[in-house]
């Protein structure tokens, strides 16, 4: 959920009465919920409300609710003029449909962009029951997860997410040339990111591309969020060899649509892989990778999802 034109509020009115909304939105969500679900705040004008035990239709009713008892907020008394509103993606799943909890936040995260484009002051609803998001009229565009062998990945292909990884690259000015000690250095090539699904020891590959490396860490785009502490292996295609980078998960940074930033930690590089192709073997050598894969199973990972 996401309140609509937060930042022209705060600009407008003040951060005083920018805190004010959230607290206020806040408590209604958290009033709606009641005993069926919590509610968080996911960053900045961001929140989640997680629910369980309701049907799909409660649930698609449950979301339209919310963003009509946010419409309800006394702006003025506030402090703002207009009216808040939101908007929302809400997905229904059962406990074997999706293979991890960034897989039904990333979905719901597509279908809030969706009722965003649509409009704003709505909820885009979709069963994952029912077959891939991208698949269904009115239901967003939650890209396929594809066999690491694919040739592109869900509705952007390799080359787009080349182009635009030196897109950003020539847009986003250098601002600390000279302060990090290790200088990233803009780079950009396809490459594929391996991660372990849920909490099996099962890993799943997605394609992507490279956007800056620097001697102690990589950042690529990919068309998912991840966690921070997850241990992750990025494989460098650079046409004549490959390169394999194993390492945690740094940062995540929303770009657009159903793209985002992953920024890699190095631990260890090989040209061969070094947890994919045989995971018992890694995770018996590695034990930054056991312990990596048992905090996310625990749940002890630390979301951090930056919007942009």
């Amino acid at each position: 959920i996401d309140i609509d034109n937060f930042k022209r509020l705060n600009d407008s009115y003040g951060h005083k009465v920018g805190d004010d909304v959230l607290r206020a939105v806040a408590g209604v969500l958290g009033h709606a919920a009641g005993h069926l679900g919590a509610v968080g705040r996911y960053g900045g004008e961001e929140f989640v409300v997680l629910l369980r035990g309701l049907s799909v239709d409660d649930t698609r009713d449950t979301a339209q609710e919310l963003v009509e008892r946010v419409r309800t907020i006394d702006a003025v008394a506030l402090g703002s003029g207009g009216t808040v509103t939101c908007s929302l993606g809400g997905v229904w799943c059962d406990d074997v449909t999706v293979g991890s909890a960034e897989e039904l936040i990333a979905a719901a995260d597509e279908l809030m962009y969706k009722a965003k484009r649509g409009g704003k002051d709505r909820s885009c609803f979709a069963s994952l029951l029912e077959a891939p998001i991208g698949s269904r009229a009115g239901a967003g565009t939650r890209p396929e997860r594809p066999a690491p062998s694919a040739a592109g990945t869900g509705d952007m292909s390799i080359g787009e997410f080349y182009a635009l990884a030196s897109q950003l690259n020539a847009e986003e000015p250098e601002k600390f040339i000279g302060i990090r000690k290790e200088e990233r250095k803009k780079i950009v090539l396809p490459c594929e990111v391996h991660y372990f699904t849920g909490t099996g020891t099962e890993m799943r590959g997605e394609q992507g591309a490279t956007r800056n490396i620097s001697t102690g860490g990589i950042s690529v785009l990919l068309a998912r969020p991840m966690v921070r502490g997850e241990a992750v292996e990025v494989m460098l295609d650079k046409g004549t060899s490959k390169l394999f980078i194993a390492g945690l998960a740094s940062f995540c940074r929303h770009i657009r649509g159903h793209v985002h930033e992953v920024g890699v930690q190095f631990v260890t590089q090989s040209v061969a892989p070094i947890i994919s192709e045989d995971i018992p073997h890694a995770l018996r050598e590695h034990d930054w990778v056991a312990q990596a894969l048992t905090a996310k199973c625990e749940g002890k990972l630390e979301q951090s999802v930056l919007h942009s």
